[in-house]
């Protein structure tokens, strides 16, 4: 399978790890918000999960094209609907985590917040797992030599 590529490389892959990164430190910065109350930390979270929301939605695009470019036959078919099902879930999740905010000043921040954070993250861990079996398992969107 050949999906959208970018000087040879896959562009999907090239991406992932930003809207990780971010929401990982969004879930980190939670949990120092609750334990420290120190503002900066929520003003952290805040970015952070604006960021995830960005180059999640710039991570999500090529991924979209390589399943439209995916042959319907392809063994790893229903997989792929399961990895795009956890993260486009958990980008949901963070997007409405980040809209809450938009309303919700550090000082009356509810837990039940920091919570959609860990949901989101719990989601983001097994599709971004599923992602990689994908890769390692499948062998979608990996390059083959033809020898």
């Amino acid at each position: 399978m050949t999906g959208l590529r970018l000087g040879g490389a896959p562009v999907h892959p090239m991406l992932v790890h930003f809207p990780i990164v971010a929401w990982t430190t969004a879930l980190l910065a939670d949990g120092v918000f609750l334990i420290t109350g120190q503002p900066s930390a929520w003003i952290v979270a805040y970015w952070a999960l604006a960021a995830g929301a960005l180059t999640g939605l710039a991570a999500m695009v090529p991924g979209w094209v390589d399943f439209l470019l995916l042959d319907r036959t392809h063994t790893a078919l229903p997989a792929v609907q399961r990895h795009m099902l956890y993260m486009s879930t958990a980008w949901g999740i963070f997007l409405l985590d980040l809209l809450v905010r938009t309303r919700v000043p550090p000082e009356t921040m509810p837990v039940w917040l920091a919570g959609l954070s860990l949901a989101g993250f719990v989601l983001l861990a097994i599709g971004s797992h599923r992602g990689a079996r994908l890769v390692y398992y499948h062998g979608v969107n990996v390059y083959r030599d033809p020898v």
